[in-house]
């Protein structure tokens, strides 16, 4: 399997961004697919705006490049881990990893594209 994989790459940026920001906490982070303000609920059957009106936007170009946690990587100082009982502090930053790097296996479907990813050879950078 040389396809997904976390490398010492994305923990050592981690651990450098921690230590020369005095951040809390440091986590990976990845672009979301799903941009919330494309987002509804459901009432009844009727469609409501996640957002509100001002969620409403045209052109995917348009809305504001968003990132959504990927699980990878979590760096805390302990006080705050010991104080704060959370992986995240005031001051929490985040390093961006790929979209290949970020497959979240949480379902079969899930093992389906991980594996395709795999199979296919794509190298992740």
């Amino acid at each position: 399997m040389d396809g997904i994989k976390l490398t010492e790459k994305e923990i050592d940026e981690a651990v450098e961004k921690l230590l020369e920001t005095d951040a809390d906490a440091v986590v990976s982070v990845c672009k979301v697919r799903h941009h919330p303000h494309w987002m509804f609920r459901l009432r009844a059957d009727k469609l409501i705006w996640f957002m509100g009106e001002k969620g409403k936007a045209t052109r995917r170009q348009d809305l504001p490049q968003l990132y959504a946690l990927n699980g990878a990587v979590y760096v805390v100082k302990r006080d705050v881990l010991m104080k704060e009982d959370s992986l995240f502090g005031e001051d929490t930053r985040g390093i961006v990893m790929s979209e290949e790097s970020s497959v979240d296996i949480d379902s079969m479907f899930d093992l389906s594209i991980a594996e395709t990813i795999i199979e296919g050879g794509h190298e992740i950078k």
